[in-house]
């Protein structure tokens, strides 16, 4: 009998843990034949990442727009029964949650449910600010049957906050974007960045490495978010309109990877970000900051790219500068990344899924 799972997320729009949802749902769907619901709290016409036809996407129609005080306590009155109704609606076997906020909102609602639940985390620990959060996250958390973490290192901050370690296990996510086959080309002179235009990912780092970068090399940054206008302020300070892009989101990334010689990664902290295996499976070379955690999980120095100091400028614009000049060693390093790409393939994680999914049978 077809497993029925439930998957549940803040939303389906542009970014990392909401392409994961849709490529694990999707497979899950189409080539594992489970029974897979995928609901947010978000509208599905907000929806940038679609799924299979055979995944039932449903939406909880949470109010994000709710300002006032009554609006808001009417907005949290819905939300608790509009997950109680699509619980007893679909009836899972397993409940899967991605992401914090909406996990700790759902938990609320599983306090005496008997499903088993897995908690999917896609950041370090400290990415969340508030310690409110995360003393209602170590507690809540408790519930689930297996907390999912992206990183080795990140298990000890929760060990060390007297969480269960049983109950947690590492799991990597898949690639959003594979490549199954790769033929080395002679460099092109654009380089690549990927990510949320927010204050994590430091992009401002970037754009003034950039500065003392070859001049013959151009730089196209992919996403959106809140931090846009602050960045192209920055770009057009240093001189550098020319040379660097803000493309904003778009739906042919295998384009720009094919199209680049290196992925740049300057975040002040990351979960496990997918970006780096991406740009591999399409032999890119990523040069990146050593910050928590994800970039030293993925990256093996010489080989599919190099981990910089964090925040040492000088060593990250000195590496990259020599790469791209050393036609062997990128050729060699390419080689190197579309075959490190494959650890994350979708087959190999959604292996490691299906030994979880059926672990209690």
């Amino acid at each position: 009998m077809s497993k029925k799972i439930l998957f549940i997320i803040g939303s389906m729009q542009a970014g990392g843990a909401e392409r994961v949802a849709s490529r694990l749902c999707s497979n899950w769907a189409s080539s594992e034949g489970l029974d897979v619901t995928l609901a947010t709290g978000d509208e599905i016409v907000n929806d940038f990442y679609k799924v299979d036809p055979r995944v039932s996407r449903v939406s909880l129609s949470f109010n994000y727009a709710a300002v006032s005080v009554i609006k808001r306590v009417v907005e949290q009155i819905h939300r608790f029964f509009s997950i109680r109704s699509l619980l007893k609606q679909v009836e899972p076997d397993i409940i899967i949650l991605s992401a914090t906020e909406i996990s700790l909102r759902v938990l609320f609602n599983l306090l005496f449910c008997r499903s088993p639940i897995i908690v999917c985390e896609h950041n370090n620990y400290y990415a969340v600010k508030s310690k409110f959060k995360r003393i209602c996250r170590l507690l809540l958390y408790r519930k689930a049957t297996h907390l999912l973490l992206l990183a080795e290192r990140d298990i000890e901050s929760y060990t060390s906050r007297y969480f269960p370690r049983h109950k947690i296990l590492v799991m990597p996510n898949p690639l959003g974007i594979e490549n199954n086959s790769f033929e080395y080309e002679s460099s092109s002179f654009q380089l690549l960045a990927v990510g949320r235009l927010c204050e994590q990912k430091a992009f401002y780092r970037l754009v003034e490495i950039f500065k003392k970068i070859n001049s013959k090399y151009t730089l196209n940054i992919i996403g959106e978010g809140p931090e846009r206008e602050n960045i192209q302020k920055l770009i057009t300070k240093l001189g550098l309109s020319d040379r660097v892009k803000l493309v904003g989101h778009v739906t042919n990334m295998d384009r720009y990877y094919k199209e680049s010689s290196l992925l740049l990664m300057t975040s002040i902290y990351e979960g496990l970000p997918m970006v780096i295996g991406e740009a591999n499976a399409f032999g890119l070379p990523v040069i990146a900051f050593d910050c928590p955690t994800g970039p030293a999980e993925m990256i093996v120095n010489g080989k599919n790219g190099y981990l910089i100091n964090d925040g040492d400028t000088e060593g990250f614009y000195k590496c990259v500068n020599e790469v791209v000049e050393n036609s062997s060693l990128l050729k060699y390093m390419s080689q190197a990344a579309f075959e490190a790409s494959k650890k994350y393939s979708i087959k190999n994680i959604s292996l490691k899924w299906s030994n979880l999914i059926y672990s209690d049978e």
